[in-house]
């Protein structure tokens, strides 16, 4: 989004003492939210269970709802971001649960219903949360494979025990994932890393019950552009340079450049132990220009 120079200066000025925002270490931010993006959320009608961070526009088809796998929100912490604009076709916006507030930068003529406030608390909105995760995403790529899929003629078998460091890592292709099944083994591991190279349609189906194997895996893309999941995808995805869209549900948090929603989003919680992550902090004016430009998004303020 662009702003005129005057109006960002005259922002700035009305917010000269605003409160430092938090600082979420990768597994919280995986944890917080079930979609991210660099970009837009163009939402197809169907609703994600957790919350969300929107570096762009949201579209949706009338009505936008979240938040109502969170039972707990975070207290210092907005459950839906949008640091861009809520476009016409959004008539409202619907949270779950207990009270979600709802940071929306730019303009917005949405109504608010359910649970969802509308907040224009600069310190609810998290820093750095892009930085975090291609720090991330780039950690866990230079990992080297300890782990090898087996593969079948129509199955694929992600087998993560066994592994002495509780880590188990697996290099794959999207060919990979197109051999029709995934079956999963979780047993004793504490995460599992599944880098991913290439990009396209991904449509295979995931055997038994793989939530648990989800929550303790993160499917790292390293080099997509576009990707399509055709049918239910479980894990934790990071594609933060890709444009995705899911035509099945994803049983996990998504972190995209663009997310064009067909589907639901499950949050399925991350419950893997990840090494410290760390990500270049925001220039000292950040906060700052976070803060004046809440004052334009509207004047309610949070319950």
């Amino acid at each position: 989004m662009i702003y005129k120079n005057g109006l960002l200066a005259a922002a700035v000025a009305l917010f000269p003492m605003s409160a430092q925002a938090v600082t979420l270490s990768a597994p919280e931010i995986l944890q917080q939210y079930n979609v991210i993006t660099r970009g837009d959320f163009i939402n197809r009608s169907d609703d994600i269970e957790g919350n969300a961070f929107i570096g762009g526009n949201l579209t949706s088809g009338n009505q936008f709802e979240f938040g109502a796998q969170d039972t707990s929100p975070r207290s210092d912490v907005a459950e839906l971001v949008i640091l861009g604009d809520v476009d016409s076709s959004v008539g409202l916006i619907r949270g779950g649960n207990a009270q979600r507030d709802v940071f929306i930068a730019g303009s917005s003529n949405a109504g608010l219903q359910n649970s969802a406030v509308l907040t224009t608390d600069a310190s609810l909105v998290p820093e750095n949360v892009f930085d975090t995760l291609d720090a991330l995403s780039t950690q866990l790529a230079g990992l080297e494979a300890n782990s090898v899929a087996g593969v079948g003629t129509n199955r694929l078998t992600l087998d993560a025990s066994g592994t002495t460091s509780g880590i188990a890592i697996f290099d794959l292709t999207i060919a990979d994932l197109n051999l029709g099944e995934v079956d999963t083994i979780l047993g004793d591991a504490e995460l599992v890393v599944i880098n991913v190279f290439g990009d396209g349609a991904i449509a295979t189906n995931f055997l038994g019950n793989s939530l648990p194997f989800g929550q303790k895996t993160i499917w790292n893309f390293t080099d997509a552009e576009d990707l399509v999941f055709e049918r239910t995808f479980v894990g934790q995805i990071l594609a933060g340079g890709a444009t995705v869209e899911n035509r099945g549900n994803i049983e996990g948090t998504l972190f995209a450049e663009t997310f064009v929603q067909g589907s639901e989003a499950h949050l399925n919680r991350f419950t893997g132990e990840l090494p410290e992550v760390t990500a270049v902090p925001l220039p000292a004016g950040g906060v700052l220009l976070l803060g004046g430009l809440a004052f334009f998004a509207g004047m309610r303020r949070r319950k």
